[in-house]
């Protein structure tokens, strides 16, 4: 079962107070094992005070930091909108129970009693989940003749993001190799248009003594700039639509990074340097008098 519903801290050595919204997880004493809680400090509830309805509760660490103001949580208390008194027996790692959906909130786990239960988790191996599926599904339907069986398995939800996230890595990783190839042949053709109208200044330029070194430096400069101003332009552009485009699907995620943009810029160079340097090369290496003659 699952709640929420705001609670106020009361701390016995001072009259501060301090409220906010909490995710209320109600579970039985079962239920962190099942669920591989990552406790940092304390412990969770036990049989017997589950059983005796003991006033005790595990609250996250984001509770402890800024609801009970930091220190040791153990043993302080807590009172719900309800009026009831939890103890803190222990501190879990904070849980993303929204996934990277949406913010955070934050979460305090807490008995609850068995009139209150409403959902059925079950821990099995591998190899006997679609045995204890089916009957689940048979004892289902046996209790509850009238409604549909509505058991999923829990890491259904992380496939689905998993499945969305590499959805959209295929969609844009698609998109930035069509883009590199428009950007690369726009450039070797801006190239061979720019080298056609400097043929007979290479010509000349090789019957003074120029280097086949010097003649590619010459036609390379002005590619170079426009790759560096294209780096620099597109990179900017890109980190702006990635934060646009993943912040709004997931609240939390890892952002595009010097790295990325390295790796990028650094495929783009020598891609578009390569086929500058195939062009060039061969007409750096022609007959000057040869040249001269088409001109």
């Amino acid at each position: 079962m699952t709640r929420a519903c705001p609670f106020k801290c009361e701390f016995p050595y001072t009259a501060a107070d301090s409220t906010t919204d909490t995710d209320i997880r109600g579970w039985t004493w079962t239920m962190p094992g099942l669920s591989n809680l990552n406790i940092v400090l304390g412990r969770v509830y036990t049989q017997v005070e589950d059983d005796h309805a003991t006033p005790v509760a595990v609250v996250g660490a984001d509770i402890v930091d800024n609801v009970l103001g930091g220190g040791d949580p153990l043993g302080k208390e807590i009172i719900s909108n309800e009026k009831q008194k939890l103890y803190v027996v222990g501190v879990v790692k904070d849980v993303y129970t929204k996934g990277l959906w949406q913010e955070m909130e934050p979460m305090m786990i807490r008995y609850v009693l068995p009139e209150q239960y409403g959902q059925v988790v079950v821990s099995t191996r591998p190899e006997k989940v679609a045995v204890v599926n089916a009957f689940m599904n048979e004892q289902w339907n046996k209790v509850f003749p009238n409604r549909l069986y509505n058991g999923y398995r829990m890491g259904t939800m992380l496939t689905q993001v998993d499945q969305l996230g590499m959805s959209i890595v295929y969609g844009y990783a698609f998109l930035g190799l069509v883009a590199l190839l428009l950007s690369v042949t726009g450039l070797y053709t801006l190239l061979s248009l720019n080298i056609l109208k400097r043929t007979k200044e290479i010509g000349v330029r090789k019957i003074l003594g120029a280097q086949v070194f010097n003649i590619i430096r010459i036609i390379h400069t002005e590619f170079v700039v426009i790759i560096v101003i294209a780096s620099i332009v597109g990179s900017m552009a890109g980190f702006t639509w990635c934060q646009v485009i993943m912040g709004s699907i997931w609240k939390y995620y890892q952002s595009a990074n010097i790295l990325t943009f390295t790796v990028a810029i650094a495929i783009l160079v020598l891609i578009s340097f390569t086929a500058i340097a195939v062009k060039t090369f061969h007409i750096a290496m022609m007959n000057p008098a040869r040249t001269l003659r088409d001109e």
